[in-house]
């Protein structure tokens, strides 16, 4: 049996990048010896939901494999002021909106799904945490992303597939 991988976090944090990653290297589930199904336009939620039940739903089921991808706070409230797609807000520290749901500012946007994500993380083995800048750093982002997908049974076979573009 195939285990499926999606890959979820705010806007701005690499989402597109580690799926594309996964898909360009022919990620190998150490479990059972095959190709991952990495998740697409298909999925049961959005890569950027805040509904946090629907993300839980998911990876009840230990097939469903679950990377978080996060970014600093600093980093990523400056990427969010150059395009802040579905978000909604005028100044970072105003009322933002995300898919109908108002939060004090910016800062507390973040706050929330990354305590949200912490609990998923501490709450289920099948869920693990990259760090987009520890992704970008070319000089070890294959040891680094490597050595965080063996968390959940991984791996990207072939570092001259991985070499970023």
């Amino acid at each position: 049996m195939s285990r499926r991988v999606h890959v979820i976090g705010p806007y701005n944090t690499g989402t597109n990048l580690i799926h594309n990653i996964i898909k360009k290297c022919k990620c190998i589930d150490l479990l059972n010896d095959s190709r991952l199904i990495i998740g697409d336009i298909h999925e049961p939620f959005d890569k950027h939901t805040i509904n946090i039940d629907t993300i839980k739903e998911y990876v009840k089921d230990s097939n469903n494999l679950l990377i978080i991808m996060y970014k600093n706070p600093y980093n990523w409230l400056y990427s969010m002021k150059k395009k802040s797609y579905n978000a909604k807000y005028t100044k970072l520290y105003l009322p933002v909106e995300l898919y109908k749901k108002t939060f004090p500012n910016m800062i507390e946007l973040y706050n929330f799904y990354y305590t949200s994500y912490l609990e998923l993380l501490k709450t289920y083995s099948n869920v693990i945490f990259l760090n987009y800048a520890r992704i970008i750093n070319i000089k070890n982002s294959y040891e680094y992303t490597n050595n965080v997908f063996k968390k959940i049974n991984i791996t990207i076979p072939f570092k001259n597939e991985y070499l970023l573009e």
